[in-house]
């Protein structure tokens, strides 16, 4: 008797393991995992492709804080700090600020390589060229950690 107790014990803490283990899933896991690795200062630059006809001005410099409350704090070079929020989805990064009363979202995919160190990421946009036509340009960022 004692030994069938034992075995429907073993059973029963087996099914409830495995419904907690697997409550998360490999996705939910993953971006746990990628969020410790944002966390920091990064400094970057950025190339737009294809070249635009006209000028379009793409301010990057300073650096980029993450932290683990899911904030960031852009530093511009002169000292100018912005604020606002991150999340991590699927290697999707979207990042939120107020600008001038605007609240501003702007998402990247970051590519799978990136590392604790280094980071690559794009965006997309689309603007009229110099002929009025509409052009798709790709924004690619290549952040490496300076803490």
């Amino acid at each position: 008797m004692k030994k069938i107790l034992m075995w429907v014990l073993a059973a029963t803490l087996s099914c409830g393991l495995t419904t907690v283990f697997t409550s998360c899933s490999e996705d939910d896991v993953k971006d746990i995992f990628e969020s410790v690795n944002i966390i920091g200062t990064w400094k970057g630059s950025a190339t737009l492709t294809p070249t635009p006809s006209t000028a379009i001005e793409i301010y990057f410099d300073g650096t980029t804080t993450f932290d683990t409350d899911h904030t960031f704090t852009n530093t511009d070079d002169d000292g100018t700090k912005t604020k606002g929020t991150w999340s991590l989805d699927k290697q999707v990064l979207t990042m939120k600020q107020n600008i001038d009363g605007i609240t501003v979202t702007q998402t990247y995919h970051i590519d799978d390589n990136w590392s604790r160190d280094k980071m690559v990421m794009t965006t997309t946009f689309d603007d009229t060229d110099i002929n009025g036509k509409i052009v798709h340009y790709t924004i690619t960022i290549t952040l490496r950690r300076v803490d």
